[in-house]
This record gives structure tokens, C-alpha cells and sequence, in this order.
């Protein structure tokens, strides 16, 4: 289980906590800590919802780091890294688990409309807006 918790913090390519469809007064209440909204998330839904989609997860050396793999992909496999950062998008900006498994599927999907030559190491710059 992770906790976790709303923060006015930039998180890249995250919406701002100002830009979100949150009442101005709450959002000065968590900006001045007058309340903190906790979260509280299992990563092993996040993982069942990948494995779902075809994927394989292995643990990587952070305790919520891990790799996403999706073999058979254009004759090769997909290997997508830094999980970590997904992780703390749904505990912290609250992003949907299914968001990110669309983010990971869109991108595959980008990846073979551009015909890449297998072993590309694609750079992902997510830009989450609300």
C-alpha cells in the first residue's frame, strides 16, 4: 500500500493543482494546509490492470518502481521503465489506473504508426491535463 498525498507541488507534465476543476477555496485550504487530502493506493491494481493488457511487470530496485514489458510487439518487445512516476500521478494528482494503461497503449500505438526500427529508445514527455 502506498499513502500519499494531494500536493501543490509541480509533478511534470501533471495538471496544476490550480488549473484542476477544484473549488478555489478548497484549493487555498491545501495550498495554506489548512487540510491535507490523503490518498491510499494498492499498485497491485495498477499491475492487474497492465497484465490485462498484455503486459509483463518484473520489479525494478525501487519499492514501487517497476518495468512494464509487452512482448510480441512489431516482431520485437516494448519495454516501458520508471513506473514510479505513474505511481505518483494516481497517489498524488489522482490520475485514473486505466488512464495510464490508455497512456501506455497510445503510445505503443503512435510508435508503430511512425514505423520505428526496433531497439528505439522512444523518450515519452507526458503532459496530463484535466
Amino acid at each position: 500500500m502506498i499513502l500519499g498525498e494531494l500536493q501543490f507541488a509541480h509533478i511534470h507534465g501533471a495538471t496544476p493543482l490550480a488549473l484542476m476543476s477544484i473549488d478555489r477555496d478548497f484549493i487555498r485550504s491545501i495550498l495554506f494546509r489548512e487540510v491535507i487530502v490523503i490518498t491510499l493506493f494498492n499498485p497491485v491494481f495498477l499491475i492487474k490492470r497492465l497484465k490485462t493488457a498484455g503486459f509483463a511487470i518484473k520489479k525494478r530496485g525501487s519499492k514501487w518502481d517497476f518495468i512494464a514489458t509487452l512482448p510480441a510487439y512489431n516482431g520485437g518487445t516494448a519495454t516501458f521503465y520508471n513506473f514510479d512516476y505513474f505511481v505518483k500521478l494516481i497517489t498524488h494528482r489522482f490520475l485514473p489506473e486505466e488512464a495510464v494503461v490508455g497512456i501506455l497503449l497510445d503510445t505503443l500505438e503512435q510508435m508503430r504508426e511512425s514505423n520505428l526500427p526496433n531497439k528505439t529508445k522512444v523518450e515519452i514527455d507526458i503532459r496530463h491535463f484535466a
